[in-house]
């Protein structure tokens, strides 16, 4: 542990440390190495919240003026009060609409505040019982009120308040075990295995009665010293020892064993002790709250419509600037004509600017953010979430809920992803030279003939079949369908016989070699099985079967089988009936060496047990490959079967005592490079004796989904732990590999070889668009550590990629870089590379912890809920329930969601740009004098209120079925549109404008001037903007009919016009001159008002054209939704109920 900064602790009796007061006992008083006190005072108390009640106001508006539409509008509010460019006296009326979006925001970030405040208090307020001075009596203290260095009691079913070391537990077990539930602190529903070192256990019962619960006097009288390190982010590793004064073992290492995690729940154990190592903010869960924050995405629409800001805004700087130096131009050409008009100045062109600025505010829609924000959040609650296609879908982030439709890439798991996770042992064979396959195998020549979707293929065997034999009764229900029907036991029994060592091997490695806890059920006397993988279970219910049944644990360091079959009793030299096994030392699977192993004394010898992938197995392997091994490998791989190599190793007693201290001495100086050499040396020269294959079959309607998505345009990757032939048979089965493709294998290391494969797959697949890829975890590792390779591999048109034998980082590697080079950001030398399928998004989807990094990583992360927990659930920003889900979700609800979304951000720039830009064009009339045309409280309420709600309205509402058809993603938003739907709004401005000019100017001489009517006042720049400001609310609410297709939402669409005219109606009459007022209700006022209309419906006429063809593609895939939809009938009638569905 050197360079790591550790804390100690220190214990003593009561008299020594505290005083006999009703004072807290706290036995650890924890020190730095130099023996100064260090955060003893540093409290359990949480706080998530952002706010108090004093910081949040200023807290608050400080956050969101960062936002860059409040802070514009409120530079603009500034420019209000300046009297010189002021429309409205100096009155800064900009802060009426921000003030609502201000208000709105802070009552919604006040009450998520509120909510994480009540949060915090639950967690700060719970009970535990802290050990108090007399050792034998416990108070109840909150948990914010815990130290480093109490000791404090806990029970069945309590939550862990912190981070502790266990000290002792209450169960007859030496070892003090105790299965801890971790779902809360990394979202796997298996049970941990953890325990207290034996020689702190026998504390409890130092004081004479082992049987006492409530035996504290050992733990208060001992003194202990702990040293360990400081805090960090990993859920599965502590370094530290622990001393204790008199006994004769010197430094005890503690591990991650002796360690509970805050947010675990005791399980299994009536009672624990254990002392507090991290409070607060400093243990791991929090550590990791704030470290793992996900990834900030933005839609590739949102990122589109950041570049159209930049150009609204150069074109508002250049229309103010414009406006500037015409009013010069013009105010120098006529001042001899005009006698109100002076030489312009300097100030006088800026005053012109700024006006004009304050004019054309609402040209760049800021308002988008907040208009889409709602409009995401109530898509996600009422469209998506809620859609009985897809019965358990939720989502996790709003913000990119359009980016579904612009997926191009589906980077997949398999396990539990495209398969349904349970897994059947469908296989065993040993080795034995020289001799064939195992029954077992040869069996498999006919289960590979059946279809992928037999009825009868892979089924687990139900309770009346070999189950129901007497002799199996003592096996836990929750084993028996892990085993496929057409498992040939009594052919392998007779196979075997009873004296081949090789299936004695085998059988005693499945029953012994795994991390499967068994607990018993509170009103029945079967038992539960949690395991951390559902392959272990699976070969648990295997040697079930034959004989040997897992029945659990006596302390970490016995297993507990039961032999309940003759042949299994004579196989093992036993009789029938509970047998134990002593485990002297277990290690842990891990991704580097991909095995674990169990050192166990049996029946007078000493071996290690080891199980495996085949690659690392063989590594391992004192003799190498063995043919007859791989061969039945090989045989499991074609059929699809899970393999898994086992083998063994018999050692002497110096050479296991030098081994076994190297390992502990490993683990007490907390060295990972030490420790992994150990680990290395116990596993090396095993004796192979055999392997097994494990099915895992596929969900319903996988091949469809797979077929479809392709269809569609979009690349699928699958990316698996599984050996190649494993993974290859599943690829068939789902459909993967295109029918009429040519497939690839890249399995060299070489990287000049990968090239010339590479490059001499590219004409292949351009000319055989329908070609696929495998590659192997060794050869994608060369890739990506190359950028010509990635290159090479990234651009060329092929269907599918299939990963084999990968390790969850190259999967968020690969994720990351497919990210990179969708974007168009990857880069070759210096030469930036632009991808093939550059811009669609990238989406992966995965359903455990393993894919937690490529969720992340991906532009769209899925979540499958299934058994794997709920971390993937919780980093995914999509959760379903089913994988054939994906094609709902992409192929409807995204191209639906894209279309609606866009629409919002171009219809918002349409109607704010006709809106705004008609100060511009009346300088025609004003000499670019930037005169204020509209009444300044109508023109903030005009987005606010009075335009809003029809957008939100169709965004939700709007329905107009499957429109993949209607062209690709890219269509739907960039530069051209935005051209587009500006010019249109230009043309709404000029129509305005015109509009209302042209029915007065029949009657008048000129344009410019006082224009009177008989029997009517005089009209003035003020009537004109208010019937401008009507013709826009009526124009923009109304013209959205065009492209709504909803019924339900058309009342809505009215709500802002009858907004409008209640707001003017109530404003006071004094705010209008009569002119107005009458003008606007006057023959010529109606007849301008329904001339503007008609012009600015001008610019609507190619929309028109749009929706006839848009028509024609929705009919069309109706038509093939009814087809397909008829075929999931004919499906479903023919399968077995889903029970997930």
């Amino acid at each position: 542990m050197e360079g790591n900064a550790f804390v100690e602790a220190d214990t003593a009796t009561m008299a020594v440390c505290f005083p006999q007061t009703a004072t807290p006992n706290r036995p650890f008083i924890p020190c730095d190495r130099r023996g100064r006190l260090r955060a003893f005072l540093r409290p359990n108390r949480v706080k998530t919240a952002k706010y108090s009640v004093l910081t949040f106001l200023p807290l608050n508006l400080w956050h969101q003026f960062h936002v860059f539409a409040n802070l514009y509008f409120l530079c603009m509010a500034g420019l209000q009060m300046l009297p010189w460019i002021s429309d409205s006296d100096g009155r800064p009326y900009i802060l009426l609409p921000l003030g609502f979006v201000l208000a709105v925001t802070a009552i919604k970030d006040g009450l998520e505040d509120y909510n994480r405040h009540k949060a915090d208090s639950e967690e700060n307020k719970r009970d535990v019982a802290l050990v108090v001075p007399d050792g034998d009596v416990c108070t109840v203290v909150q948990w914010e009120a815990l130290r480093v260095g109490d000791v404090i009691r806990l029970e069945r079913g309590d939550r862990v308040p912190a981070d502790v070391v266990i000290l002792a537990s209450a169960d007859d077990n030496e070892e003090g075990q105790v299965f801890v539930g971790t779902e809360h602190l990394d979202g796997e529903t298996s049970l941990k295995p953890k325990s207290a070192l034996a020689q702190t256990n026998r504390l409890i019962a130092s004081d004479g009665d082992a049987g006492n619960l409530n035996s504290q006097f050992g733990i208060c009288r001992t003194r202990l010293r702990v040293r360990y390190e400081t805090s960090c982010e990993s859920l599965h590793s502590f370094h530290g020892v622990i001393e204790i004064e008199g006994c004769s073992d010197g430094l005890l290492p503690l591990s991650v064993d002796q360690v509970i995690f805050r947010g675990s729940t005791v399980e299994t154990t009536s009672r624990l002790w254990a002392v507090v190592v991290y409070t607060g903010h400093e243990t791991r869960i929090l550590k990791n709250a704030m470290k793992l924050k996900p990834r900030y995405k933005l839609s590739k629409l949102m990122l589109c419509y950041n570049k159209h800001i930049i150009c609204l805004f150069a074109i508002q700087f250049a229309l103010c600037s414009l406006t500037a130096v015409l009013h010069l131009s013009l105010s120098l050409a006529f001042m001899d004509r005009h006698f109100y008009l002076s030489k312009a100045d300097v100030f006088d062109v800026l005053k012109v600017f700024g006006a004009q600025l304050l004019q054309l505010t609402q040209f760049v829609p800021i308002s988008i953010l907040a208009t889409l924000e709602v409009v995401k959040v109530v898509q996600s609650l009422l469209v998506v979430d809620r859609d009985p296609e897809m019965p358990g879908c939720k989502t996790n982030t709003c913000t990119i809920m359009e980016e579904l439709g612009s997926v191009r890439h589906v980077f997949t798991d398999k396990t539990g992803t495209l398969t349904e996770n349970v897994m059947l042992l469908k296989s065993l064979c040993i080795v034995r030279p020289g001799l064939p396959l195992s029954p077992s195998t040869r069996v498999l020549d006919n289960a590979s003939a059946e279809p992928p979707d037999s009825p009868r293929r892979g089924r687990p065997t139900g309770f009346s079949d070999f189950w129901s034999h007497s002799m199996h009764e003592s096996v836990p229900r929750c084993l028996q369908n892990h085993v496929a029907t057409d498992f040939p036991v009594e052919e392998l029994r007779a196979e075997w016989g009873f004296d081949t060592t090789e299936a004695r091997l085998l059988l005693l490695a499945m029953a012994v070699c795994h991390s499967v806890i068994a607990r018993a059920q509170e009103y029945c006397a079967d038992l539960i099985l949690d395991a951390s993988s559902p392959d272990e279970l699976a070969l648990v219910a295997g040697a079930a079967i034959l004989g040997l049944v897992f029945y659990g644990r006596r302390g970490s360091n016995e297993v507990r089988l039961k032999v309940d079959h003759p042949w299994a009793a004579r196989m093992l030299g036993s009789v029938v009936g509970e047998v134990s096994v002593n485990v002297l030392l277990t290690l842990p699977f891990d991704s580097d060496r991909k095995r674990m192993s169990v050192v166990v004394e049996f029946q007078g010898e000493t071996m290690l047990l080891c199980k495996g992938a085949d690659s690392a197995m063989i590594a391992a392997a004192s003799d190498g490959v063995n043919p007859e091994l791989m061969q039945a490998v090989d045989k499991y791989s074609e059929v699809g079967l899970r393999t898994l190599v086992f083998g063994w190793k018999k050692f002497d007693p110096i050479e296991l005592r030098e081994l076994l201290t190297e390992v502990y001495e490993a683990n007490l100086n907390g060295s990972p490079e030490r420790l992994r050499d150990a680990m290395e040396a116990l596993e090396s020269g095993l004796d192979l004796v055999g392997c097994s294959g494990v099915e895992d079959m596929l969900q319903p309607r996988v091949p469809e989904t797979l077929e479809a998505l392709r269809e569609h345009g979009m690349k699928v990757w699958m990316l698996t732990g599984d050996k190649v032939e494993t993974a290859v048979n599943i690829g068939h089965s789902a459909g993967l590999f295109p029918p009429d493709g040519q497939s690839y294998l890249l399995d060299t290391t070489d990287a000049v070889e990968l090239s010339e494969m590479l490059q001499f797959t590219r004409p292949m697949v351009t000319t055989q668009s329908q070609s696929s890829v495998i590659l192997t975890g060794d050869s994608l590792s060369v890739i990506l550590r190359s950028r010509q390779l990635r290159a090479l591999l990234f651009e060329a048109p092929i269907a599918f990629v299939m990963a084999c034998r990968v390790t969850p980082a190259q999967k968020t590697e690969l994720v990351t870089t497919a990210r990179a080079y969708c974007s168009g950001l990857a880069s070759r030398g210096e030469e930036t590379v632009r991808s093939s399928s550059q811009g669609g998004a990238v989406l992966a989807i995965g359903d455990g912890a393993n894919d937690v990094g490529m969720i992340q990583a991906a532009e769209v992360g899925v979540a499958v809920a299934g058994y794997e927990g709920a971390q993937a659930v919780r980093a995914s920003d999509f959760v379903i329930t089913r994988f054939h889900h994906l094609q709902h979700l992409l192929l409807f609800h995204g191209p639906e969601l894209l279309r609606k979304n866009a629409f919002v951000v171009y219809y918002s720039i349409f109607k704010n740009a006709g809106f705004s830009l008609l100060p511009f064009v009346y300088g025609i009339a004003c000499a670019f004098s930037a005169t204020s045309v509209y009444q300044v409280v109508l023109k903030q309420f005009y987005n606010t209120f009075f335009t809003v709600l029809p957008v939100i309205a169709y965004a939700v509402f709007d329905h107009q079925g499957f429109i993949r058809a209607v062209g690709p993603w890219e269509a739907r938003f960039g530069p051209w549109h935005l051209i587009v739907w500006t010019l249109r709004g230009l043309w709404c401005a000029f129509s305005f404008f015109l509009g209302s000019l042209i029915p007065f100017a029949t009657f008048a001489n000129s344009l410019v001037g006082i224009y009177s009517v008989k029997g009517y006042a005089e009209i003035s720049t003020e009537s004109l903007g208010l019937l401008a400001t009507a013709t826009s609310v009526i124009f923009f609410n109304s013209a959205i009919y065009i492209w709504s297709t909803s019924p339900a939402s058309h009342g809505l669409y009215a709500f802002g016009t009858g907004l409008f005219l209640l707001v003017w109606l109530a404003l006071d009459q004094s705010v209008f001159a009569s002119a107005g007022r009458l003008y606007l209700w006057s023959p010529m006022g109606i007849a301008a008002l329904l001339l503007s209309l008609s012009l600015a419906g001008l610019s609507l006429i190619f929309a028109v054209d749009s929706r006839l063809g848009r028509f024609v593609a929705i009919k069309n895939d109706l038509e093939l939704q009814e087809q397909a939809d008829q075929g999931k009938s004919t499906a479903a009638s023919n399968s077995s109920t889903d029970p997930l569905e």
